[in-house]
């Protein structure tokens, strides 16, 4: 839920999971979606999500209310690439930082 005050972020764009331009265009969307935006959150079962100066701010994605499985899947993937480390990670704490 976003903060009292913090009212959601609306982008257009197509269903993620086609592929890296898909996430190379939300990735463009969430970060240029408002000033002060410091990370980004991918989780199932919710929509994706920007960190705007400490508080969650769920980013609306026309035809995406929440983010599937097989959509966070893909998107990680495009994100972690090759990183053994970040791999690694993801798969002993179900979470990863790759700043």
């Amino acid at each position: 839920m976003a903060a009292p005050g913090i009212a959601p972020i609306s982008v257009a764009l197509d269903v993620p999971g086609s592929g890296n331009g898909a996430t190379e265009a939300l990735l463009a969307a969430m970060l240029h979606a408002s000033e002060g935006v410091s990370d980004l959150i991918f989780s199932p079962g919710r929509p994706p999500q920007v960190e705007i100066h400490g508080q969650l701010v769920p980013v609306e994605v026309v035809r995406l209310p929440v983010l599937t499985a097989d959509h966070t899947r893909h998107i990680a993937s495009d994100l972690i690439g090759n990183n053994k480390h970040a791999i690694n990670t993801l798969r002993e704490q179900g979470a990863c930082d790759i700043s």
